[in-house]
């Protein structure tokens, strides 16, 4: 079975014990990680490129990239495609029925993912500045022997950066996972379950009535799972976007595997 880790598209942001188990998609970007998986999609390497180089301006006025996610898959979809190169596309293919129509799905899934991916590009990259700035003001400390509790007038004013600013960027996703969970499952085969590491993804899943059931260790063992705890569920796509009655979509009622890897202890 093809298992595909959400909502991060970085290895980076995988906890260790998810990389045994999982692949990450390449978002039509022709990355040279061999690992990625090689999806299916509308856009073309070069549109993909031309449509991240025109939503990168955009993307400043959000603090990470589930809320761009979001923004783009939320109600106000004329507003979500000014800024897109290939708007007059999209839009020509809504007006469209059948095909065109799960076609313009499917566009629209696949930028979902682009802006997700060059959000934390863009948010590894600060954080990797934080780090290297936390560093130097450490060094910049033992110069001039001033320890942790002396005042920090001592060194003219200049702090380091506060506790936990330069955590991994993207971790804190809120609600907008299901942005990201709602893109792969518009544009993975049938046959691919999401797996995921974070409790709060799980949580507002059972909020919404789904129901976990736990794997057995040999099951696991099966998917390629080495250590750790897995539970399941099946559920229509369209309850990774919230939505709680049924859809007049096919693609939203197509049911979904998902996974989720418990955290392991210590």
């Amino acid at each position: 079975m093809m298992l595909v880790y959400f909502p991060h598209l970085h290895e980076a942001l995988l906890p260790e014990s998810a990389r045994q188990l999982v692949r990450l998609p390449d978002p039509g970007l022709g990355l040279e990680d061999e690992t990625r998986l090689r999806l299916d999609l509308p856009l073309s390497e070069p549109q993909a490129r031309a449509y991240v180089d025109e939503a990168l301006s955009f993307g400043e006025n959000f603090r990470n990239p589930g809320d761009m996610a979001a923004y783009l898959l939320g109600r106000d979809e004329e507003a979500a495609e000014s800024f897109i190169t290939l708007r007059s596309e999209l839009g020509r293919l809504e007006r469209g029925e059948g095909d065109n129509r799960e076609q313009a799905h499917r566009m629209r899934a696949q930028a979902v993912l682009l802006l997700a991916w060059t959000m934390e590009e863009r948010l590894i990259d600060v954080s990797a500045l934080d780090s290297a700035l936390e560093e130097s003001m450490a060094g910049l400390r033992r110069t001039l022997g001033v320890e942790d509790e002396d005042d920090e007038s001592e060194l003219g004013g200049i702090t380091a950066p506060a506790e936990g600013a330069n955590e991994a960027p993207g971790l804190e996703t809120g609600g907008s996972w299901r942005a990201v969970a709602g893109a792969l499952h518009l544009l993975l085969p049938g046959e691919a379950a999401l797996v995921t590491c974070l409790s709060q993804i799980a949580d507002d899943l059972k909020e919404q009535g789904v129901e976990f059931n736990r794997i057995s260790a040999e099951d696991a063992a099966r998917l390629g799972l080495r250590s750790g705890r897995l539970s399941g569920a099946k559920l229509p796509g369209r309850a990774l976007l919230g939505k709680t009655r049924p859809q007049d979509d096919a693609l939203l009622e197509a049911e979904r595997t998902i996974y989720y890897l418990e955290p392991q202890a210590g």
